[in-house]
């Protein structure tokens, strides 16, 4: 090699006089471990060029007067391999420990997307198509008690257990069917006390936010209703504690439970909600193609279906967040919800319940102009689809009303002295002036109507069954609850998961004034509670704002910031602890300038 490339002028004493502008090493190959360092020559007193002992000669530093060199001669490379460093006793063990870490957290991520829900729908919809409820009860409990003990959160096991609570909606008075299985009950107790004490209890505490103490009082107005009325033998029979303490205390069990994995959950939930509200469409669908002539032989009207009741609730729950689904932005998620959202209303439609085709033609049209409202940059779509929706119904009118003629019929021929409804409202009017304070109980029996075995005596009316099993007591309670529930949704205005959890828990209340609804335990009672107890512990679901929220929320980086950062604001009241304490304004700014700093 030659000199160095860059000249340095020094004097007598060796001092450099000039300045190194730049020193490039061109071409040097060096052989394996030969150079340990190279310093440039620098002044007394600042440092010293160490000689490397080499064997082979390859790199000396010269020792010179004048204008400094690096001449390096270098050896023929080394191309002997390298010794291999011994293998570390345990090192196996490690990678097989890493490697199934891996997978497990692979399978706890694969089990919250899409793909695994859209495999649970498939699933499900083979079990219907065979006519295999009770298999597929079982299958998909063992799937949730499998679910709890490998994955960290409970989410991944909504969607699973609201199928196995539909799956076998066919199968009416079903009671004897479905007791031998109590025997499997243990094994998801199991799995539910695994995931408590691997998994929950290492998430942090509780934050126990406005609903927590409004479910509390529930409970306590369950298990006092019907004190000095209702026998023990009738108070302890497992069916009267099923309904009063899984009306009460599981659900604060399940708010509890689920508070710690609510965060950052909102998408998740409403993916599940519209799967499990498409595949009640589809358990309709299932009434009608064994039986598809003998609708067309009834001029095509709506043909009875005994899950009716049920399937309709689960629409009335799901159909709301198929517009959170339109406000997400894309074309196809705006397809996508808008086409979810008709299915479930012409379900609605066809079920042959009464109150879910009253609803049919509420649900849809309300939605779409609440939303033209929240959701701005959707609203002429919005406005579009309800112009040609409104423009087929009047086209189509005749045809509507010969659909539903049969079930509407049904309402003007009711007669007051037989219908079960009836009855047991008149009996709740003899009553109430006698047991007025606690009510009859939930396990009151009644003299006017026996249900099936493992029912409940239902008055197939929310308020009604409120004042009739828990008096004013229950009035005030389930009124203070009403009350917490709608502030929660109705406080978080411009949050579009709030707009929807307003509208689904609103129209099921209203379904619930005649029908069981909000007094079935599983799922409705449960999926209600997981729906605000969302809404209430997951900050991003409380900020899933769109434009109408004003300047700077839910800014994209660069917009309404002068200094080309993102910009974020949000002064809302905490819902939880009622103070201000989630107010923020952050600026993240991608400036150099020091004066645009983080706030």
């Amino acid at each position: 090699m030659g000199g160095c490339p860059t000249a340095v002028s020094c004097d007598d004493a060796g001092m450099c006089k000039g300045e190194v502008d730049t020193v490039v090493a061109d071409h040097v190959s060096l052989s394996e471990g030969d150079v340990e360092s190279v310093s440039p020559s620098l002044p007394p007193g600042e440092g010293v060029l160490e000689e490397q002992d080499l064997s082979d000669g390859s790199l000396t530093a010269p020792e010179t007067e004048g204008p400094q060199a690096v001449d390096t001669d270098v050896s023929p490379q080394d191309t002997s391999v390298p010794d291999q460093p011994a293998p570390v006793e345990g090192m196996g063990t490690k990678d097989s420990t890493l490697s199934a870490t891996a997978l497990l957290d692979a399978t706890r991520a694969g089990c919250d997307t899409l793909v695994f829900r859209l495999l649970c729908f498939l699933v499900a919809a083979v079990f219907v198509w065979l006519d295999l409820a009770v298999a597929g009860v079982v299958f998909f409990y063992l799937l949730v008690c499998l679910l709890f003990v490998v994955c960290d959160s409970s989410h991944p096991t909504l969607l699973p257990f609201l199928l196995s609570t539909t799956v076998p909606l066919k199968l009416y008075d079903s009671f004897d069917l479905f007791f031998p299985l109590w025997k499997i009950v243990p094994i998801g107790v199991a799995a539910i006390l695994f995931h408590y004490l691997v998994y929950w209890r290492k998430k942090g505490p509780v934050r126990l936010g406005p609903t927590f103490p409004a479910s509390v009082a529930v409970s306590a107005a369950l298990l006092i209703g019907g004190v000095g009325v209702v026998s023990w033998s009738d108070y302890l029979k497992p069916l009267t504690l099923y309904y009063s303490l899984g009306l009460g205390l599981a659900m604060v069990g399940v708010y509890v439970l689920f508070s710690k994995d609510a965060q950052g959950q909102r998408q998740s939930l409403v993916s599940s909600l519209l799967l499990w509200g498409l595949f009640a469409v589809y358990m309709l669908v299932q009434n009608y193609i064994p039986n598809w002539d003998r609708f067309v032989s009834s001029g095509y009207r709506v043909l009875d279906c005994q899950m009716s009741n049920n399937v309709s609730t689960i629409m009335v729950i799901c159909l709301p967040f198929s517009f959170h689904l339109c406000a997400r932005g894309t074309n196809t998620h705006y397809a996508l919800g808008v086409g979810s959202g008709l299915l479930m209303s012409f379900g609605l439609l066809i079920s042959s319940s009464r109150s879910g085709m009253t609803l049919a033609g509420v649900i849809f049209p309300a939605c779409t102009l609440v939303f033209m409202y929240v959701d701005r940059p959707h609203r002429y779509h919005h406005l579009c689809v309800l112009g040609v929706l409104l423009v087929l119904v009047v086209l189509a009118r005749d045809s509507i009303l010969s659909l539903i003629e049969g079930t509407l019929s049904t309402i003007e021929d009711a007669d007051t002295d037989t219908e079960p409804r009836a009855l047991m409202l008149k009996a709740l009017l003899e009553s109430i002036g006698d047991f007025w304070l606690f009510g009859h109980g939930i396990g009151y029996t009644g003299g006017y109507y026996y249900p099936k075995k493992g029912g409940m005596y239902w008055y197939h009316s929310a308020p009604v069954q409120v004042v009739g099993s828990m008096g004013v007591v229950g009035v005030v309670v389930y009124g203070y609850q009403i009350f917490v529930r709608t502030r929660l949704c109705v406080h978080e205005k411009g949050s579009l998961f709030a707009v929807a959890c307003f509208g689904s828990y609103g129209f099921l209340v209203l379904m619930s004034c005649i029908n069981p609804g909000i007094f079935c335990p599983l799922p409705y009672a449960l999926i209600l509670v997981l729906i605000l107890t969302v809404l209430e512990q997951d900050t991003e679901a409380r900020v899933d704002t769109c434009p109408c929220r004003g300047p700077g929320a839910g800014a994209s980086k660069g917009e309404g910031n002068p200094a080309g950062g993102s910009i974020s604001v949000s002064t809302d009241t905490h819902p939880i602890s009622g103070s201000n304490d989630c107010a923020q304004t952050q600026i993240e700014s991608e400036s150099a300038d020091p004066a645009q700093a983080t706030v």
